[in-house]
């Protein structure tokens, strides 16, 4: 049986599935659900955010996890779509449960990328930033608001110390 990329289980708030629906109607409705996102994390443990579509600083990639999907394989996908990068080794961190205004449980990743990998992919520059944890934690602390959900949680729990 296959289904549609756009196809994801929902959820309870145990992380165990209940059904399958649209992304559309997940996120049209709050539903509990699984996302994945990628922490880019530089050899000197700097942290890659971008600005997301409401021009908060967030991580730069991350999705709903289609069903059928492993986390681990899903975000290779990603990685692979966003940054055309296969081999990169990737750090599971844990999960992110879900919160208020997150309703996913976040499987997330580290990926350590090459050198200058940010240069060769074209992204605009002007909408990624490089932060060192201490930068990270301070502006989490004093410019909040100007952090996505899904970051501000990662930061508080600690899933964005450097390993």
């Amino acid at each position: 049986m296959t289904f549609d990329e756009d196809m994801h289980e929902i959820v309870d708030g145990n992380n165990m599935p209940l059904g399958i629906m649209d992304s559309a109607s997940i996120l049209r409705q709050e539903i509990l659900h699984r996302a994945v996102a990628l922490v880019v994390r530089s050899k000197t443990g700097h942290t890659l955010l971008k600005k997301n579509e409401n021009h908060l600083w967030d991580l730069p990639f991350q999705d709903l996890l289609p069903i059928g999907k492993s986390t681990r394989e899903y975000a290779q996908n990603l990685l692979a779509v966003g940054t055309g990068m296969h081999s990169t080794r990737l750090y599971p961190l844990g999960i992110c449960p879900p919160e208020k205004q997150i309703r996913a449980f976040t499987t997330l990743f580290e990926i350590r990328p090459a050198k200058g990998w940010l240069n060769q992919t074209g992204h605009d520059a002007d909408n990624f930033i490089l932060l060192d944890y201490g930068e990270l934690k301070h502006l989490g602390r004093e410019f909040t608001d100007n952090f996505s959900p899904l970051l501000q949680s990662s930061l508080r729990r600690g899933f964005l110390r450097p390993r």
